[in-house]
């Protein structure tokens, strides 16, 4: 189950356009949601959304194994690396890490295999009560790359310059901490994330920043549990000159 005051995630998807996609939610409190689809844009747009419940390790363990079951079957994420630690003011704020996502699920009312890579990240101390959004971007790509974002807008404030942004870069050789994360997104004409663009720096001198763009597929899930409405759109990223799949979650309080 998700620990105290944490905020637990999942996506996954492979790169093919018919390659099974999906997300996770698991507040601490509240039930959690999983959207899983098929196919990319004209196809299967809206994904099926289950209710489903997260089991894992305690709070800061990311070496075990995490199963999230709902009715229409259930996935079993084993990582795939070392864990990325996530610090906020110098204290520990959670982990993000890749991993690959295998089981059965019931979509459409078909039988679908899930087999593939994906992320698993974990945010302790999330205080969600008085947010106004979450916002969550993610990428993997070949071979054992990844990118993760979340940001925590408070209530009352407008713009971005006042969200709580942590981020982590996953790569063989390690990165360095990610200190100054920045996010800018295009809407489309119905409020759906169009193109997402991410620029990560760290205090390393003379370091560059890790830059990331994606663009959404048209694969989109819409769905409410504990009291957020939570959508994620399926996203085909580019950074450093390969692409990869990626998901985009947006929660608010319903």
């Amino acid at each position: 189950m998700t620990p105290p005051d944490s905020l637990r995630t999942l996506a996954f998807g492979g790169a093919e356009d018919s390659d099974p996609w999906g997300a996770a939610w698991f507040p601490a409190a509240g039930p959690g949601l999983l959207r899983v689809g098929v196919g990319g844009a004209g196809e299967g747009l809206e994904a099926e959304l289950l209710e489903a419940t997260g089991e894992g390790e305690s709070e800061g363990e990311s070496d075990g194994t995490w199963r999230v079951r709902s009715s229409a079957g259930e996935l079993i994420l084993a990582p795939a690396g070392d864990a990325v630690d996530i610090s906020t003011a110098g204290q520990p704020a959670g982990f993000e890490q890749l991993c690959t996502v295998t089981g059965e699920l019931a979509v459409g009312g078909a039988p679908t295999t899930i087999a593939g890579p994906g992320r698993r990240g974990e945010r302790r101390g999330a205080q969600l009560a008085g947010l106004d959004s979450v916002r969550e971007i993610s990428a993997w790509f070949d071979p054992g790359e990844a990118i993760a974002l979340l940001a925590l807008r408070p209530r009352k404030v407008k713009g971005q310059d006042q969200d709580m942004i942590t981020a982590a870069v996953i790569i063989p050789e390690g990165w360095p901490a990610v200190t100054d994360p920045r996010l800018s997104t295009t809407y489309s004409a119905e409020g759906r994330p169009a193109r997402v663009g991410l620029e990560l720096w760290s205090d390393e001198p003379e370091s560059y920043p890790r830059r990331l763009a994606g663009e959404s597929t048209g694969g989109r899930a819409v769905g409410e549990a504990g009291g957020w409405s939570v959508s994620a759109e399926r996203l085909v990223c580019h950074s450093r000159g390969h692409d990869g799949t990626g998901v985009y979650l947006i929660a608010r309080p319903a």
